[in-house]
């Protein structure tokens, strides 16, 4: 006993004997038992219970029982000593060893400890197997973290499945987010299935929030309540690129809630309306078939990615009809006429109404592809065309105009004033009437430069001595030798093609007459029972059944077989009176009449 003042307090030691007369106390512990102030050393006793491991120190009036440490103890005691990873991991290694109360007692023992000491990281992580499958202890510590402002830590791992938390427990977790952190709320949007939560409750409030401009910064402090916290916006980022977050969001959240027209439309008009930087926005459209309701929203499509949008346009015209994508492009100009111009190119009757729109387009806007539609179009307007494109001094489109129009004189005239001879010259071929080549000749006159690109280009439209017999005694030509010189190049070189070309009919008359003359010569079989097509008897058999007289035979080329007598008969009734001539005469003047009637 040891002596407190003047009470003699019982000592209960752990020795360990080292020499014969020396212990080391391994431990030692004060026992203050009842009525210990009265009991004297010789009134304690201690006994073993050896099935229960069990010591037991007793007096008169009281009993300690005493074991051995358990896991219990040893968890109890590392707690005690802060030392808490290793807590954490004999939790996890010896988890078959301790109870389900035990389990969880010391596990939200450790997960309240790292709160206290501000360790989030360390505490969300070992959530999951703390926390397990049970969804009230994951709401519990998604409560603790939330009046800590971590939310964020945990997030990433809070479950969405074995288990799963009630439905507005998720919705809450999302408008903690919209309202505290973009960025997070965003991810949990991309990460977080459908099912777990109202989309359309969420596409609400990020409406709320946009109109209401809560993701500015330095805006009025709005709070949402999770439990009894309550929270202030703390948004980081321009106000732009907040915003596209947002918008990014919200057509996630049209798409999971099946609204795919009101998703393309947040699309198109966000941020990620670049192609190449959103998403396959083509895509939805056709596997959604949202062709006719994407009419409303043609501008924006093209915005998007011009050549796939026209490639829809074009390909379903039919649910995107021409006069409504024309009507909703009307006052973007550039986008009006490529996409006229892919329709039109691809089918004309479609573009009939708009074809005064397109001529003034192309001549604003793209003049090169002006030619190719005036080419094309069979319904232009040519008095208008023509005084469109003079103004605009587009002189090849309107000489093709004029060309069209039949008024070539006219043409001719305009092309030899603004263009080059060549020019004159090629619309002369092109048209290649007489009158034409005199006008050009005559407008030549006088012109040497008209003149040596008459005689250099003129080849064979013309004969060169028209050009050459208005050319002046006095008038210099450049480069006139050349010229002659050329000119007697082409008309060999004519001469020589003709005749080559005549060889060739020649040879190939020959070749056609011979095969003739020997298809002519080829043998024609006469089966026993070939008919006649006039009596429809057996060819080789009496004309007249009553008669033993065999009629001869005429065979045509075309294979059709007669008795004489009857296409003689047949003959005379249809050509009335004949000459009589003899049957090799008659033959060679007949004609098969079965050919002849068809």
């Amino acid at each position: 006993a040891e002596y407190m003042g003047e009470e003699k307090v019982p000592i209960f030691m752990i020795l360990n004997p080292t020499h014969l007369n020396y212990c080391d106390i391994i431990n030692e512990e004060m026992l203050k038992m009842q009525d210990y102030r009265n009991c004297n050393p010789c009134d304690y006793n201690m006994c073993c219970i050896y099935e229960d491991n069990t010591y037991v120190v007793y007096n008169g009036m009281d009993i300690i029982m005493g074991s051995p440490r358990n896991l219990v103890d040893h968890l109890n005691w590392l707690f005690e000593n802060e030392i808490y990873d290793e807590a954490l991991k004999t939790i996890k290694n010896r988890q078959s060893e301790l109870k389900e109360e035990q389990f969880r007692d010391f596990g939200f023992r450790y997960l309240n400890v790292m709160l206290a000491r501000n360790e989030y990281e360390k505490a969300a992580i070992n959530c999951g197997d703390i926390l397990g499958k049970n969804a009230d202890y994951w709401e519990k510590f998604i409560y603790a973290f939330t009046q800590q402002g971590e939310l964020k830590t945990l997030s990433t791992f809070i479950p969405t499945s074995d288990p799963q938390l009630r439905p507005q427990f998720y919705e809450i977790i999302l408008l903690f987010f919209l309202r505290e952190d973009h960025t997070q709320f965003l991810t949990l949007i991309k990460q977080w299935p459908s099912h777990l939560y109202s989309a359309q409750v969420l596409i609400d409030e990020v409406k709320d929030t946009m109109e209401k401009g809560r993701f500015k910064r330095d805006h009025e402090e709005d709070s949402l309540s999770v439990g009894s916290l309550s929270t202030t916006p703390r948004h980081t980022g321009s106000s732009a690129h907040v915003s596209g977050m947002l918008l990014e969001a919200l057509a996630l959240l049209y798409q999971r809630n099946g609204q795919y027209y009101e998703a393309l439309k947040v699309y198109l008009s966000g941020e990620s309306a670049v192609a190449g930087k959103g998403p396959d926005v083509f895509g939805i459209i056709d596997k959604q078939n949202l062709y006719s309701q994407m009419v409303s929203e043609v501008e924006p499509l093209l915005k998007y990615d011009k050549m796939r949008a026209l490639d829809i346009l074009e390909k379903h015209v039919d649910e995107m009809p021409v006069n409504e994508c024309a009507a909703r492009l009307k006052d973007s100009r550039e986008f009006l006429l490529e996409y006229l111009d892919r329709i039109y190119f691809s089918d004309p009757k479609q573009c009939v109404l708009f074809h005064d729109k397109m001529l003034r387009l192309y001549t604003e806007l793209n003049p090169e592809r002006l030619m190719a539609f005036l080419k094309e179009d069979p319904d232009i307007d040519f008095q208008r065309a023509v005084s469109l494109c003079s103004q605009k001094r587009l002189w090849k489109e309107t000489v093709e105009l004029l060309r069209r129009s039949g008024d070539h004189s006219r043409a001719l005239r305009l092309t030899l004033d603004n263009l080059q001879v060549q020019d004159a010259i090629n619309y002369c071929k092109q048209v290649d009437e007489a009158f034409l080549w005199d006008q050009l000749i005559d407008a030549s006159k006088g012109n040497p430069g008209y003149i040596s690109g008459l005689l250099n280009n003129i080849g064979t439209h013309v004969d060169p001595i028209k050009v050459i017999s208005k050319i002046d005694r006095d008038l210099e030509i450049p480069k006139l030798r050349d010229s002659l010189v050329k000119i007697l190049q082409d008309y060999n070189l004519q001469t020589n093609l003709t005749d080559g070309c005549n060889r060739v009919l020649v040879k190939d008359c020959f070749d056609l007459m011979s095969r003739m003359v020997h298809t002519q010569k080829r043998g024609l079989l006469v089966p026993t029972i070939r008919l006649c097509l006039l009596c429809g008897s057996s060819i080789v058999s009496p004309a007249n059944q009553s008669s033993s007289y065999v009629s001869d035979v005429i065979a045509f080329n075309c294979s059709h077989v007669f008795h004489s007598d009857c296409l003689i008969t047949s003959t005379t009734r249809r050509t009335a009176t004949r000459e009589k001539l003899s049957l090799s005469r008659q033959a060679a003047e007949m004609f098969c009449p079965q050919c002849e009637s068809a």
